[in-house]
């Protein structure tokens, strides 16, 4: 994972125009100075267009289906393309960051996005399904990997525990151009009439977050002139043997727990229309509740864990919320002008800021340090399979209108048996951290970095 600095820094992580007086003064690490708060706000704006462009078929959903005239499979579609190039590219993502560097990786992803941006924002301009399709193709393969190359700037410029805490901020920060999306875009789209101007908007707010990267590049040119950054997520095939049994319990749970969340709030714009007769810009301002939720808890949680551990209990705990959260949406009866989604819709916000601060972290303790990568890669993959195949499932459940409330019941009971059998299998993987682990999922970080176990934090290579 990530190795602690060296409190010796190499010569060439240092402009001549920053050294004041090296006979007599050390040169301070640039990673311990206020800079380093800089770069995690860049580095989280850099992604905050993704993340708001990434939910804007939800946030349209019923005007794309009459515009262009597709069903709910078709909808969702737009959805399972984004995800499926992700499915594979963890598996060569990582040699092309490293080949390119971080640099290169910021344009070319970038560019990436803002192609497959233009693309869909043409489609709908020209009400061309098709290009819709390759437009959400193209800015997924994009986004995802911008995403990883923007953990690996976060992980050179922070360490140990501190890490932990400029993830989070990170991540509050995306939830916040999600929650941004759903509440701005029908908003829009009932000021202009328009698809395509709302895609447009979406495509400036890409634009600017390309600035942030630019940025980020004269940063990383003044300071880190040789440095080698090497992706944390790149899979060995040779590796994958030698993963442990209940690794494979948290794969099939990163793809049952992504396919009943997110699987969810593709279609939740229109589900509430629908069901308690609300309109979508106002929907859009409640679908802003679990990323919000998400993004405030999600710092918090993520401390909490490593001071406490119980990371094996809790995930059981937070499959069981999700699934009974989904069963109780099934069972909650329809009303006129009503907001009684508001409460599973914290709920969601809670089930996902605790997901996020238990997954990747079980991963990076049960697997052994020098295989994490391969082990981050493939659970990253799992949880883009779930992300795929998900939205074609519910498309294909909600794909008849004429019993579309008969059809949101299966589709609560669907996606919670999935959480359920997710919590089935963390009950399983919590038995066999117990017996054959010694609790070592249960235990804080603190306890693993021990004597016990002495669980090394390494920084991205900048030799």
């Amino acid at each position: 994972m990530y190795k602690q600095a060296s409190s010796a820094v190499p010569d060439e992580f240092y402009d001549e125009d920053i050294t004041v007086d090296t006979m007599e003064t050390p040169r301070q690490d640039p990673r311990d100075t206020k800079l380093r708060w800089l770069v995690c706000l860049l580095a989280s704006f850099l992604v905050f267009g993704n993340d708001y462009c990434y939910d804007l078929p939800q946030a349209l959903e019923s005007e794309i289906q009459k515009k262009f005239n597709v069903d709910e499979v078709e909808y969702n579609l737009l959805y399972s393309v984004y995800s499926l190039p992700n499915i594979f590219l963890p598996f060569i993502g990582g040699y092309i960051l490293d080949y390119f560097g971080i640099k290169v990786g910021i344009l070319l992803y970038n560019t990436l996005i803002i192609a497959g941006q233009s693309l869909f924002t043409f489609g709908c301009y020209t009400e061309n399904y098709t290009l819709l399709i390759v437009g959400r193709s193209i800015f997924g393969t994009g986004a995802e990997s911008l995403n990883v190359a923007q953990s690996m700037i976060v992980s050179m410029w922070f360490k140990g525990r501190e890490l932990s805490l400029a993830l989070g901020i990170s991540l509050c920060i995306c939830r916040l151009g999600s929650s941004l999306n759903s509440y701005l875009s029908p908003i829009f789209f009932d000021q202009y009439q328009n698809l395509g101007t709302v895609s447009l908007i979406g495509l400036v707010f890409v634009v600017l977050s390309l600035l942030c990267g630019f940025g980020l590049i004269r940063i990383d040119s003044k300071y880190f002139k040789n440095a080698e950054y090497e992706a944390s997520e790149k899979i060995q095939m040779k590796d994958i043997k030698k993963l442990p049994r209940n690794f494979w319990m948290l794969y099939m749970n990163a793809i049952l727990c992504f396919m009943s969340f997110f699987s969810f709030l593709n279609i939740s714009n229109k589900y509430i229309q629908k069901r308690f007769s609300l309109a979508s810009t106002v929907a859009g301002g409640l679908i802003a509740i679990p990323y919000s939720v998400a993004g405030v808890l999600t710092p918090i949680l993520s401390t909490f864990v490593d001071r406490k551990g119980k990371k094996a209990s809790l995930l059981i705990l937070t499959c069981f919320i999700l699934a009974a959260n989904h069963y109780y949406l099934g069972e909650m009866p329809n009303c006129f002008e009503c907001k009684s989604i508001i409460l599973p819709l914290i709920i969601f916000g809670v089930f996902f800021a605790f997901y996020t601060s238990l997954l990747i972290p079980c991963v990076s303790v049960i697997a052994e340090e020098r295989i994490v990568g391969t082990a981050m890669g493939i659970v990253y993959s799992g949880q883009n399979t779930g992300l795929a195949i998900g939205p074609l499932v519910v498309g294909s459940i909600l794909r008849d209108e004429t019993n579309i409330m008969g059809q949101y019941h299966t589709m609560s009971m669907v996606l919670g048996s999935c959480a359920f059998f997710a919590g089935l299998g963390a009950i399983a993987n919590w038995w066999y951290d117990k017996r054959y682990n010694g609790g070592l999922l249960q235990k804080s970080m603190k306890e693993i970095d021990g004597p016990e176990r002495k669980f090394e934090m390494e920084l991205p290579s900048y030799t």
